[in-house]
């Protein structure tokens, strides 16, 4: 881990030379040895080694033990593990300009320079960017929930595996004792019982009546203790053994339909209720353990055996409702769970769930077979997502190909994938064929807006630097995807994110979390459709001849549809971001793409006044992740554009890299989490396009 790493072949050609089929997880090699406790390495092999240009890369980088977390490296630290001392070296010193000082086309162009020398370091040899598509504080107690089950906890993780985990959970615990479901939230009894039984299942145990556990736990019991928890969290902790089955509420699909949705709820509730259903009509429970036996008296204030289960089913603390499930989900609720789940428990109806449960199985099986059991999301699989490379790589490129600067890196992708064997409309899913992911291959899933922004990026990059498109554009790989983009479109012009919508947003009433909002339905949004409206738009305009009936009377409808949903103070909801300002950007793009403009547009104009009456006094723009919750744009201030490109110049790190701040992705309107990469490819986005009017005015 000590030596060095070799890292000689030029970014532009390796990136052109394969496709991205064969791209992996963003787990390093050197994040799965063992290493002695307060030592990390970075995964320089997948980042690269340190760039002086955006083609070349340097050689023999040496990796450094890292920080402990909360105490400031040197200077030079981050340069280092991400391959980047030499950069460092030859690069100028990064600008720093004043209030009055102009901002330039030589000042851009160098800190455009310095930025895409940053990305190009981090790229890895695949193609893709790696990153920490983290945030969310629930998922990393999902996979130790399953190695205890399993019984495999010592086997897969070293000592110094569990200390770098008890530590991360250590740093995310909350001033006031507890866990968030988030880690930009306050504290709420989800991510606390499910941390504090990851601390205890890790081994780890309380030292003193002011340490880590012992704060937790006081929360939790001040807080009405693990009794309290949501749906999800009642579930988990039923299946490692510390709260009865019986205090949760009947889960459709192990009662009497095969699939708990029939294919018509949005395929990440109804994938994620499938392994849920099963584990409820077994009533399944991991080994009891002498952890397991103390943490059924940690976590609550009354004995194990005298709590009234049924009671609790219905009960969540106040500081996890997100969304209160209806009256109607209560009352179907209590019905099955009073008369349907005796019988159902019982010869000969018994018989009913056993089938319900082989088919919800089968289901299971085929999502693992079909995904390479990475699966449609994290929940299922418990385990982390494998990434979002196919999402960045594509607005990467856009944003390399606005700074007019991609000749002298042109980074690309080429990616196909085919159908899932069978008959799709048994198991429930759309077409796939033409379309990308949002990661990998492997994913499987067909994502809307990832294959749009990845078939602009193509479509983009062929007509401007045709000699670093290769062979992409092959025509019948190209009709595929119109093709595809095409089938994703509702009955009104709009566009859902893996499928379209198939059921109604009134039967949101049998929502049954309190954590999660707009679950059952896979709602359209304005992202996606514009993203899709945008990449038709740019492939008729290459390819007239093919369906162009078709493709014409689709953007009619999706701009008719984004103008429709624009909120009165011209902004309009970003679902899939934080919030109204992203949500804006990428209706203004395909509104533009569709013909309006400042001058024959309301919506643009609106559009263009609420952006600038949200601008911040530093001059840049900012929102809250509340926002997403309370669906009104949180914090306001006001001055004019161009400072706007001075602040991203000052904030310019040495390296060419832009900090880190919040986390920006979002959905559900209640889950936040980060896209590694949208700190350098939007700031440069937006110098680039700021550089290019900047040349026209000149010229």
């Amino acid at each position: 881990m000590g030596g060095y790493i070799e890292h000689t072949k030029p970014i532009h050609q390796h990136v052109e030379a394969q496709d991205l089929r064969g791209r992996q997880s963003m787990v390093a090699d050197s994040e799965r040895l063992p290493r002695p406790a307060g030592v990390g390495v970075r995964p320089l092999g997948r980042y690269g080694g340190g760039a002086r240009t955006c083609g070349e890369t340097a050689q023999g980088v040496h990796a450094e033990p890292l920080p402990e977390e909360g105490v400031a490296g040197p200077p030079h630290a981050h340069a280092e593990f991400t391959g980047l001392k030499d950069l460092r070296a030859d690069m100028p010193k990064a600008v720093q300009l004043e209030d009055g000082d102009e901002v330039t086309e030589e000042i851009l162009q160098a800190t455009l320079r310095r930025a895409l020398g940053w990305m190009s370091a981090l790229q890895a040899e695949d193609g893709h960017w790696p990153g920490d598509f983290g945030g969310i504080m629930y998922l990393l107690p999902f996979w130790i929930f399953a190695l205890h089950i399993t019984g495999s906890i010592d086997a897969v993780l070293s000592k110094e595996h569990k200390s770098e985990i008890c530590r991360h959970i250590y740093n995310h615990q909350n001033e006031d004792g507890g866990w968030s479901f988030n880690i930009l939230d306050e504290s709420a009894m989800f991510g606390s019982c499910l941390n504090y039984v990851t601390l205890r299942l890790l081994g780890e145990v309380q030292k003193d009546e002011n340490d880590g556990l012992a704060k937790g736990k006081a929360w939790i019991l001040s807080h009405g203790t693990a009794t309290t928890a949501p749906q999800w969290g009642k579930i988990l902790l039923s299946v490692i053994g510390v709260y009865d089955w019986s205090g949760n509420n009947p889960v459709a699909g192990a009662t009497f339909s095969p699939n708990p949705s029939r294919g018509r709820f949005w395929c990440l509730t109804r994938i994620t209720y499938m392994s849920i259903a099963f584990l409820y009509g077994k009533k399944f429970v991991g080994p009891i353990t002498p952890t397991i036996l103390a943490l059924r008296e940690e976590l609550y204030n009354s004995p194990y055996n005298k709590i009234d289960w049924n009671n609790a089913r219905n009960t969540c603390a106040k500081e996890d409702i997100r969304y209160r499930p209806s009256a109607i989900y209560k009352a179907i609720s209590t019905c099955l769970n009073t008369f349907v789940e005796p019988m159902l428990n019982r010869w000969p109806l018994n018989k009913l769930r056993q089938r319900a449960l082989s088919h919800v199985m089968e289901h299971v099986h085929y999502e693992d077979e079909t995904t390479r059991y990475v699966g449609l999301c994290p929940v299922t699989k418990t385990k982390m997502y494998d990434g979002c490379q196919n999402w960045e790589i594509a607005l990467i490129i856009q944003a390399i190909l606005s700074t007019d600067l991609a000749d002298e890196c042109g980074p690309t992708i080429k990616k196909v994938i085919t159908d899932p064997p069978g008959d799709q409309s048994y198991w429930f899913r759309h077409r796939s064929k033409g379309s990308w992911p949002l990661s990998t291959t492997d994913h499987g899933w067909a994502s809307t807006d990832t294959t749009a922004e990845a078939f602009k990026a193509i479509l983009l990059l062929s007509k401007i630097y045709p000699n670093l498109a290769g062979n992409l554009t092959e025509e019948q790989w190209l009709f595929d995807t119109a093709d595809c983009l095409l089938s994703f479109m509702n009955k009104d012009g709009s566009v859902s994110s893996f499928e379209c919508q198939r059921t109604y947003s009134w039967l949101e009433v049998l929502n049954p979390l309190e954590s999660f909002r707009n679950i059952v339905a896979d709602y359209p949004t304005v992202e996606c459709t514009a993203s899709v409206m945008e990449a038709l738009i740019l492939f008729g305009d290459l390819y007239p001849g093919y369906r162009t009936e078709e493709i014409r009377e689709y953007v009619n409808k999706a701009a008719k549809y984004i103008e429709n949903n624009q909120n009165r103070d011209g902004s309009w909801y970003g679902t899939w971001g934080i919030c109204f300002i992203y949500g804006t950007l990428f209706a203004i793009k395909g509104l533009m793409a569709a013909g309006r403009t400042y001058e024959n547009s309301i919506c643009i104009k609106k559009a263009c006044n609420f952006l600038l009456s949200v601008q911040l006094t530093t001059c840049g723009w900012g929102e809250s992740y509340l926002s997403c919750e309370r669906k009104v744009y949180m914090e306001r201030d006001q001055t004019p554009l161009h400072q706007a490109a001075r602040l991203l110049i000052n904030m310019q790190l040495e390296t060419g890299d832009f900090p880190q701040q919040e986390h920006v992705g979002n959905v559900n309107s209640s889950v936040y989490y980060n896209y590694p990469n949208y700190r350098n490819l939007y700031p440069i986005w937006a110098l680039g396009e700021y550089r290019q009017r900047l040349r026209a005015k000149i010229n």
